[in-house]
Parts: C-alpha cells; structure tokens; sequence
C-alpha cells in the first residue's frame, strides 16, 4: 500500500523534494511507494497547495519538510507533533551499513553513505553529498550539493555545509553553524559560526 505524502513548502526545495518522490515511484514497478496529495504553504497558493501547515492533521499522511534552512525545518517540525514524518531515499542513493537514521530524513540522488552513520531529525542530504564512517549527522542539518564529510565527524543539530565544502576527519561543526560554499574545515567550528575559505575561517 502506498504511503499518503504531503510536503510542507512549495518553493524550490519543495519541488526537488517532489522529484525524488517521483524517483521512487517509477522504481517500484508493481506499485506506488508514495500517493504524493499536494504541498503545504503558509505564504503560497496555488492548485497542487492544500493550504497552511495547521491542515496537515486532517490529511492523514506523512510529511517531509522542503525547506532548504535548517532553521526553518526546526520551526515547522515543533509544528508537527503527533503526526509521522517520512523518509525520502532516492534510487540512486548508496546506503551502506548500520545506517541510523532519524524521521524526515532526505536523501537525494547520488548521496554516499559509507558504514556507522547517525543520521537526526529532518536533515537533508543533497545532491552527491557523502558522508563517510563513523560520522553523526545531527537534526536538521543541511548538506548542500556535493558536501564531502570524511570519518568520524559530528555536524551537529541545524548546522548548514554549502555547496562543495569538506569537513576532514574528526572534526566537529558545533550547532547552527554555517560553512560557506567550497570551504574546507581543518578545525572543530564553533555553535553559531559562519565560516568560509580554505582553511575556513
């Protein structure tokens, strides 16, 4: 049976939500994995919004957020008590083994995950993205198109990586920090950080 989809948030990031939603169905053959019903949007209207947040309870589905800031997924999951969030895995994700992750987990096409991942809450893993052993990827955490995080790393809760940054071994990234676009992390970063450059700074 099909599970019942809503996704909160109908902009950009929504709509790649979507596509992966329409992945996974065209990868099971015999059957839909998801009834996609329409988004839902505070701020937008349109023919495929079924109106704010407050409607998801009635809906009787699962919902994933598709919003691409980790501030703002925080915000909206407070929102949602009570109601199961699901989980988006493209096709062509590489899921290794004693994977953990958390409801309202996003994973997009191309994403790599090696061995002992922890993965939170609503934390989105974009486009090529990878994340290699014995790394913890906290709730709400954005990694951006082609992040690389090496061993044994923790990107700790509402952390954002921009597009094509590295965090080496053993490092940290404390919590709703934010690593600029190309940047490589040499060195724990501390909460509420903005970094950027190579080394970051």
């Amino acid at each position: 049976m099909s599970t019942r989809l809503v996704i909160i948030g109908s902009g950009g990031h929504g709509k790649d939500l979507l596509s992966i939603v329409e992945a996974c169905n065209k990868e099971y053959q015999d059957h839909q994995e998801f009834e996609f019903l329409g988004f839902l949007d505070d701020y937008e209207r349109g023919p495929h919004i079924l109106g704010g947040v407050e409607k998801l309870p009635e809906l009787r589905a699962e919902y994933v957020i598709g919003v691409n800031s980790s501030s703002v997924r925080a915000e909206i999951d407070r929102r949602c008590v009570g109601v199961l969030a699901a989980t988006l895995i493209h096709p062509t994700a590489v899921v290794g083994t004693n994977i953990v992750g958390d409801e309202g987990v996003v994973l997009a096409a191309n994403v790599v995950l090696t061995t002992n991942i922890i993965i939170g809450r609503h934390a989105h893993l974009n486009v090529g993205a990878s994340v290699n052993q014995g790394s913890v990827i906290g709730n709400y955490v954005t990694l951006s198109p082609g992040v690389r995080v090496c061993g044994d790393c923790v990107i700790s809760n509402g952390a954002e990586l921009g597009a094509g940054s590295t965090v080496i071994n053993l490092k940290t990234v404390g919590e709703f920090a934010r690593v600029g676009a190309g940047a490589c992390v040499v060195n724990d970063i501390p909460p509420i950080s903005i970094v950027k450059g190579v080394p970051a700074r």
